[in-house]
């Protein structure tokens, strides 16, 4: 997307060399779709999910050698002109070796991966990808709408609430702590006599934090100031600190992020479609995925009514509005997108019994193996993410430990209490699950015997995925995952087609995770969400080249309408 911007940027040159006249690129989206393009770094993620795509990586893997010693030459050349990743701040002379061997590389390796590509049978996949790049790229050029006022009144409340807080942990510690300096906070707390690094020594999370740093050849810290560690502390001064860190976060990740990506009232947030390993989208500058769907409460005692409130008021998602007057955002969401495609592939008739009667699977998982509804709606979605019994233990303990930080006791955690128990509950339900749904062992087994057999596994889509000798228990999530954002960029693509189409004047302002985000007249709601609806749910036609019917469940999407904010939503009845 960022070549196609300077191809577009080369065209204002143009222009204004000739006409006086400069297109403005972010309402200019669009002009490549229909010219030549060719992107050997999608071409590269079709092939080989698993490994990287960095043009460095693919040319040592196809050439066996890369740009590495010219781009070493440029970074040490920025770095004494101290230029950090500045390539316009340097001469044509300068960036010529290494824009050559650039060129070179591409245009060797453009051939190479056009032939695995065929060899593999997915070039449909990567034409997929290649058309989605100019959704994306127009998506992006657009922007989201910013509501610049509410966003000036959040960042007074954060610049407001913020040094309340420094001074609650000031205060507590009896003199200044710098709260991002994770020795300061160790020793803030040995002076109260609580010693973080005994405590790491026996919480769930640090302890499996660290045994995952160990397997990485990665040395691990003594000590953790995570926020599992501050909750087992549970006192003033340790929920300050977690008072002070989220609001912190809220206001550099995305009052400060999006202040500097702003261009007027819009926000132009990058979309990754060749990030993850699964194939799903990444977001960054500022991460929309990622972003607060409600307030900060904060947990620390005795603040003041007014920071409390503006804290909890601070929802971050409202600042996000339709383009213009007379115009709504369409929310379209898949339901249980992951559980279905689980359906799908282990063929258990429990799942798609619940599925075709509209049934709450959680609640039937609950009824039938004598749980509660959200211990069963972790290991539902755990399993599918390839937990065992200990990362689920660890995902319901921070859970437990929330809720004990919440009912502010301000009484320091007995792990050795709590956890053993927790841990013994939770291999139960996991047993209890695994008889439950008697397909689901076979399925992991089988998944298992062709990735032995073939050293990869292919989604319905066919992408390959492949992982290291013991990782098995990924390859379900890379499958599920991997095909879920396959469908969404089927489905991407398809309603873009259509919008354009149509004329309706709505188009794509977002897409997170399993939902897409349509800027929308009004008078065109109901018309354009109807064409939406049908296009998305539409999996039972199969795609030639591209991937067979899915006639097995049925994927459902979910209708809401923003008249106002991105986050005030209100079911959409058609």
């Amino acid at each position: 997307k960022f070549d196609l911007r300077m191809f577009a940027f080369s065209l204002m040159d143009w222009c204004a060399d000739r006409f006086e006249w400069v297109p403005n690129i972010n309402s200019y989206p669009g002009y490549y779709r229909n010219k030549s393009i060719v992107d050997t770094m999608l071409m590269a993620k079709c092939c080989n999910t698993t490994q990287s795509m960095s043009l460095t990586n693919v040319s040592n893997r196809l050439l066996g050698y890369s740009n590495l010693p010219q781009e070493k030459v440029i970074k040490d050349l920025m770095k004494r002109r101290r230029h950090t990743n500045r390539y316009d701040m340097l001469s044509p002379q300068d960036i010529f070796p290494y824009a050559c061997t650039d060129i070179e590389s591409t245009s060797k390796i453009h051939p190479i991966l056009a032939k695995e590509l065929d060899t593999q049978g997915i070039t449909e996949l990567y034409n997929q990808e290649l058309k989605l790049m100019h959704v994306v790229s127009d998506m992006e050029c657009r922007g989201f709408t910013v509501d610049l006022s509410l966003f000036k009144q959040y960042k007074e409340d954060c610049r407001e609430i913020i040094p309340v807080l420094q001074d609650k942990v000031n205060s507590l510690a009896g003199h200044e702590v710098n709260i991002d300096a994770d020795a300061e906070v160790v020793q803030v707390f040995l002076e109260q006599g609580i010693s973080l690094e005994e405590i790491t020594k026996t919480a769930p999370e640090a302890k499996a934090v660290k045994e995952r740093k160990q397997a990485e050849g990665k040395r691990p810290s003594s000590v953790s100031v995570s926020k599992e560690i501050l909750y087992i502390v549970n006192n003033p001064l340790s929920l300050a600190i977690l008072d002070l860190r989220a609001v912190l976060h809220l206001y550099s990740t995305y009052i400060i992020g999006i202040e500097s990506r702003l261009d007027g009232d819009k926000l132009h947030a990058s979309f990754n479609q060749a990030g993850p390993v699964t194939g799903r989208f990444s977001c960054s500058d500022p991460n929309l995925q990622n972003m607060y769907r409600t307030g900060i409460m904060l947990l620390s005692p005795d603040l003041p009514s007014a920071i409390v409130n503006k804290a909890e008021g601070i929802r971050i998602r409202n600042i996000f509005i339709p383009s213009a007057k007379g115009r709504v955002i369409i929310k379209s969401d898949y339901s249980q997108m992951e559980l279905r495609k689980f359906g799908y592939y282990s063929k258990d008739e429990k799942v798609l019994s619940a599925y075709r009667e509209g049934l709450d699977l959680h609640q039937m998982t609950a009824d039938n193996i004598g749980a509660i509804r959200q211990d069963t709606k972790e290991v539902n979605f755990g399993v599918l993410y390839g937990m065992g019994i200990r990362g689920l233990s660890v995902k319901q303990w921070l859970r437990l430990l929330k809720g004990i930080v919440e009912e502010r006791t301000f009484k320091p955690v007995r792990v050795d209490l709590l956890f053993p128990g927790l841990k013994a509950g939770v291999k139960k339900i996991m047993f209890d699950w695994h008889n439950y749904f008697t397909a689901a062992r076979p399925m992991f087994n089988n998944i298992s015997r062709v990735h032995r057999v073939r050293g990869y596994v292919r989604n319905a889509y066919g992408r390959r995925y492949s992982v290291r000798p013991g990782k098995d228990y990924i390859l379900l999530n890379y499958l599920i995952q991997g095909g879920c954002a396959d469908m969404m960029k089927e489905k991407l693509v398809a309603i873009d087609d259509y919008l354009r189409a149509s004329n309706s004047g709505a188009f794509i302002v977002s897409t997170i995770h399993d939902e897409v985000l349509i800027d929308c007249p009004e008078s065109k709601l109901r018309e354009v969400a109807k064409n939406v609806i049908r296009i998305m749910e539409d999996f039972k036609t199969p795609v030639k080249g591209l991937r067979p019917a899915f006639d097995v469940v049925d994927f459902t999407v979910e209708l809401k309408v923003c008249n106002y904010r991105w986050g005030e939503s209100e079911a959409l009845v058609l």
